[in-house]
């Protein structure tokens, strides 16, 4: 009975064809405030709640694996109340997809979207929304400062972890949207002819340089003609090194990424940059060695300019 209030209560998945389109263009969110980031803080926190109670819904009512045997565990609930939380659960999640046309009309005020992060494929107004109600670029005084943030600094050779008693230094959450945008990033260029960005030519060649590294273990082919071995990761231990290098590909892609918002981001702010990945380019080198040491106010015209092309191209093959 209590299932099926909830059920009720939640909208009814979309109608096709011509009736469809006229009840989706009814529905208008309408903003709660004048302004647009505090709006987007909003739009998220709800996409956060809604996201968050589908998956943990449609845990409740799946079957499990046992990751030490490989026994599937059945769900011990009732089949027709499994298809009542199903239906719960793609109903918050129909809610929380909603959400993204609110967040484009939002994101559409705000200066960072439109002069970076719109023009950057593969990221959505999800992940653009997260980034930008989420982020502070005045207290991210340094690309470390963001990079740990959005969870992609590096500690003891691993990703940082959550200290137990202790207040996380960084989002979690975001850590999960960039991971998303990565993966998309990386399968939509590979649809078709293919494309790629600057984000994915970081991947790729870190991909490659660790393919043909020394560091490369027990080397060989697997039934796809696909390269395998094992690799000591920063921890010591031996793991998949295919895995690892794709891990650590776009682990290198996102730190070209949050560099880049940072430098046009810090401009459009009129803060002071302090480059790192770009410190040779912007002439921080003395004696044939980079050091920064002192930060730059930049024009958004000169950040973008040293930022250059963010959007996809054609994939040269040689």
């Amino acid at each position: 009975m209590a299932l099926n209030e909830v059920i009720d209560t939640l909208p009814r998945p979309p109608v096709q064809g011509a009736l469809g389109k006229v009840a989706r263009r009814r529905k208008r969110h309408v903003p709660s405030t004048s302004d647009p980031r505090a709006e987007l803080q909003l739009l998220t926190k709800q996409h956060k709640a809604w996201t968050r109670k589908a998956v943990a819904i449609e845990a409740m009512a799946s079957d499990r694996l046992n990751h030490e045997t490989g026994e599937t565990i059945k769900c011990d609930l009732p089949e027709d109340v499994r298809e009542q939380m199903m239906a719960v659960s793609r109903g918050l999640a129909r809610e929380a997809k909603s959400l993204e046309t609110a967040m484009t009309r939002s994101l559409r005020e705000i200066p960072i979207y439109d002069r970076f992060l719109r023009h950057v494929f593969g990221f959505g107004p999800v992940v653009c929304a997260y980034l930008v109600s989420e982020v502070d670029i005045r207290k991210a005084e340094k690309p470390s400062n963001l990079r740990r943030f959005c969870g992609l600094a590096v500690i003891d050779g691993r990703l940082e972890r959550p200290t137990p008693g202790q207040k996380n230094g960084f989002s979690k959450e975001m850590r999960t949207r960039l991971y998303q945008a990565f993966s998309a990033m990386w399968k939509n260029a590979a649809k078709g002819d293919g494309c790629t960005t600057k984000y994915l030519d970081v991947w790729r060649n870190t991909i490659h340089r660790l393919e043909h590294s020394e560091r490369v273990l027990d080397r060989g082919l697997d039934r796809d003609g696909k390269w395998t071995g094992r690799i000591v990761n920063g921890q010591g231990r031996k793991v998949s090194a295919r895995g690892f290098a794709f891990s650590t590909g776009w682990h290198k892609a996102a730190d070209v990424l949050l560099e880049d918002l940072y430098i046009v981001w810090r401009a459009l702010e009129g803060l002071p940059v302090w480059p790192s990945y770009y410190a040779a380019k912007l002439g921080y080198e003395h004696g044939g060695k980079i050091s920064v040491n002192a930060p730059r106010l930049l024009s958004v015209d000169e950040a973008l300019a040293i930022v250059g092309e963010m959007g996809k191209r054609p994939v040269v093959r040689g």
